[in-house]
């Protein structure tokens, strides 16, 4: 037993190999800990347009001085409808707005810049206890707050609003406590923790493939020439490596595709800050999964 131990012992490389191996393994552990742990315990908000619906295309007065959209006798010129998806794209719960241990440090508002908003419901929810539809504004205006419940990991509302004026997507502004990221639209995000987890598979990889690499210098000395370790070794750390950067680019690349679709469904969406100062030519919803 303990020739075939000293036999193994010495085929990976004695001492100097057995204390390369533990340091890598710690690195490799701090490594993949410190990626994973980017991906979680976040509180995050996303939201995405689904789509502008113009009930009229101009005002109907330049139709017939006889024709008229009012609401609650107040008269109308161009109405359209929008819709929103508030998500919740973070890790953890977030409590609601309303609840003592709220998690929200400024409430969710919504704003328009070139509307007036006269009716805003929250027309359907996932993974929550909220009763819908619930509508949310008393009066018109061009901002608002959103009552949010709490929202699970995942857990949406969809928020349908009837406005007045240019047709436009709002700017919705929120922070939550303890985070500085604002909400923001999901897509461009929603494999971010793929892709932390490919970091940290990748930065694996490169420690065993570094090793492997120094293993095998080490055992060139060996009369018996090198063994096959390093090379299991090098091999692993190869393959972890081309598949960490393969499914990293493979999800970047289907976020890169659906925020091209919603800049082209909601381009003024992404324009600086504003997010949501301008025209809208499409009257078909637009959706992100």
């Amino acid at each position: 037993m303990f020739e075939a131990d000293n036999s193994f012992y010495t085929s990976i490389g004695g001492t100097p190999a057995i204390i390369s191996l533990v340091c890598g393994g710690i690195i490799a552990v701090v490594v993949t800990r410190y990626y994973a742990n980017k991906g979680k315990n976040t509180k995050a908000l996303g939201w995405i347009p689904l789509g502008i619906t113009r009930i009229v295309r101009r005002p109907v007065t330049t139709v017939s001085e006889g024709l008229a959209l009012t609401w609650k006798g107040e008269p109308l010129r161009t109405p359209y409808t929008t819709r929103l998806r508030i998500s919740n794209i973070g890790t953890r719960e977030i409590v609601g707005s309303s609840q003592p241990n709220s998690d929200y440090q400024k409430p969710l508002v919504v704003k328009f810049t070139n509307s007036t908003c006269y009716e805003a419901i929250i027309t359907e929810t996932s993974r929550t206890i909220l009763e819908v539809p619930l509508s949310v504004l008393d009066s018109p205006r061009d901002q608002f707050e959103v009552p949010m419940p709490t929202l699970n990991i995942s857990a949406w509302i969809e928020l349908e609003i009837i406005a007045d004026g240019e047709a436009e997507y709002p700017q919705l502004d929120c922070f939550l406590v303890g985070e500085t990221q604002q909400i923001m639209p999901v897509a461009g995000r929603q494999r971010l923790r793929i892709r932390s987890s490919m970091l940290g598979v990748g930065g694996v990889g490169v420690v065993a493939g570094t090793f492997g690499f120094g293993l095998l210098g080490l055992q060139s000395f060996n009369p018996q020439g090198p063994t096959a370790w390093p090379f299991i070794l090098m091999a692993i750390g190869a393959l972890a490596v081309i598949g960490a950067a393969l499914t990293y680019i493979w999800s970047w690349a289907l976020d890169r595709q659906e925020l091209a679709a919603m800049k082209r469904a909601a381009p003024s969406v992404f324009q600086s800050r504003r997010w949501g100062s301008g025209d809208d030519d499409d009257d078909d919803d637009s959706s992100s999964s």
